[in-house]
């Protein structure tokens, strides 16, 4: 994080993408931007009540444990891409991938189309995201472990592989 903002005076990072808060961002910078930063969120109307518990899930979203399990799950989409990419009808977007999400983009000659997909990857209980047209994301964060990116490797061969 350190040589990631080092040329920077601010930084917004989101906590719920790998990192389990249900909700919530992270701005950093000095005192005098942060305090013009809260101005302006009230004037826009973000004076959100009850945001103790919010900033909570915060807390333990940058805990130590989940911090370190970060590095985990980019090595698990690491591995995703680079396995998914050796499958018909599969292609991962902006390659390399280097956090914890990966865009895939279904070929045109697939047997299934992404609102196929999202169906059964559902029903075997993985949940993707399609944005249309023909790209799905596929997030590895902390309740996602090596044994459940190999259960979604075996999957995407059998869709894959059944036409």
């Amino acid at each position: 994080m350190r040589e990631l903002s080092a040329p920077v005076d601010s930084v917004m990072f989101c906590l719920s993408k790998s990192l389990g808060a249900p909700i919530g961002s992270m701005l950093c910078g000095s005192e005098a931007f942060i305090g013009k930063a809260r101005k302006v969120r009230r004037f826009m109307g973000g004076g959100m009540r009850q945001a103790g518990i919010i900033a909570a899930c915060g807390l333990e979203a940058i805990g130590p444990d989940n911090i370190r399990g970060l590095a985990d799950d980019h090595r698990r989409a690491r591995e995703l891409a680079r396995r998914l990419a050796e499958l018909p009808h599969i292609a991962p977007v902006d390659p390399p991938v280097e956090t914890n999400m990966l865009h895939l983009a279904i070929g045109k000659d697939a047997p299934f189309d992404t609102r196929d997909l999202v169906a059964q990857a559902r029903k075997a209980n993985i949940r993707l995201v399609s944005f249309g047209g023909n790209i799905i994301r596929v997030a590895c964060h902390k309740e996602v472990d090596d044994e459940d990116v190999e259960w979604l490797i075996v999957l995407f061969t059998m869709w894959c592989r059944s036409s």
